[in-house]
């Protein structure tokens, strides 16, 4: 990777696209429109004072994939910037995941990436949604056939990816 590529970390997302979990007592959801407009007037404040080459978003909601894929194409149409997306349930899917929510994985990697202990529910809100998760394997919830430590190390090579596209990407 080039050592003259600038990298910053914005802050995570507290909300996104979550219609599934809606008849889950707390769950709140912003609509898919709403979602990408916000995205999008992140993206451009940050472009306005930054000047990026391009923008990495790492997704760990799966339902905000779809959104966030919509708008990576309408913003570079419009501005020419690529975005590349890092989404932690299609790269978990590799690995014999099926989606889950507020389980022992999803526990383990809020803290790993954010420096926070969060307890998981045991997995009572897994389930497999039909329809819409048409990517993921069926496994067994929660349960990664490499390690965590492996896992992390193969979101950490998609990302160095991620980087080198942009760097290469010509406006």
């Amino acid at each position: 990777m080039d050592p003259n590529i600038c990298l910053l970390k914005y802050p995570v997302l507290q909300y996104g696209f979550s219609p599934e979990w809606l008849s889950f007592s707390g769950t709140v959801s912003i609509d898919s429109e709403t979602y990408k407009r916000l995205i999008y007037s992140i993206l451009k404040s940050i472009e306005f004072n930054v000047s990026p080459l391009g923008f990495i978003i790492v997704n760990a909601h799966g339902s905000n994939y779809y959104p966030l894929k919509s708008l990576v194409n309408e913003y570079y149409m419009e501005r020419r910037i690529p975005i590349v997306i890092i989404d932690i349930w299609r790269i978990a899917g590799k690995y014999g995941i099926t989606y889950c929510h507020a389980c022992e994985l999803e526990a383990e990697l809020y803290h790993r990436f954010m420096g926070i202990e969060v307890k998981a529910s045991n997995n009572i809100y897994c389930r497999e949604i039909d329809g819409i998760y048409t990517e993921y394997s069926v496994g067994r919830c929660g349960e990664l056939s490499v390690s965590i430590d492996d896992f992390l190390k193969s979101i950490c090579k998609y990302f160095g990816i991620a980087v080198e596209t942009i760097a290469k990407h010509k406006r």
